[in-house]
């Protein structure tokens, strides 16, 4: 796509919620390229879901199999880290909680071999 010059490209990340990331460490890579492939992930599981009824996708050796572990992973930080530092998770604590509720909801299950 053409590229924006910056002053517009900022403004059209807060249109969409994201302004708090831009050039805040760890967790400001959230852009929309994350955001897109997030998405992307996300319809591929629920592709799987369909497919065989669950949404225990092996964790070896496929791009969702990767996405589904760092899901987990993600949110064993992200539930550690809230209680402890809220500020930590900057603008992120609302976008990943949403995401974390959007899993939820299909039946995806954030605890391998926990019950």
């Amino acid at each position: 796509g053409k590229s924006f010059p910056i002053p517009e490209r900022i403004q059209q990340l807060k249109n969409i919620g994201l302004e708090s990331s831009i050039g805040k460490g760890a967790f400001g890579k959230l852009c929309t390229r994350n955001t897109n492939e997030w998405e992307k992930q996300f319809s591929d599981l629920l592709k799987y879901r369909d497919a065989h009824g669950n949404c225990n996708v092996p964790t070896k050796n496929t791009t969702l199999g990767r996405w589904v572990s760092s899901q987990r992973k993600k949110y064993r930080q992200f539930s550690s880290d809230e209680g402890r530092d809220e500020d930590h998770v900057f603008g992120w604590s609302k976008e990943l909680r949403s995401r974390f509720q959007r899993l939820n909801e299909i039946g995806f299950n954030f605890h391998v071999g926990k019950g």
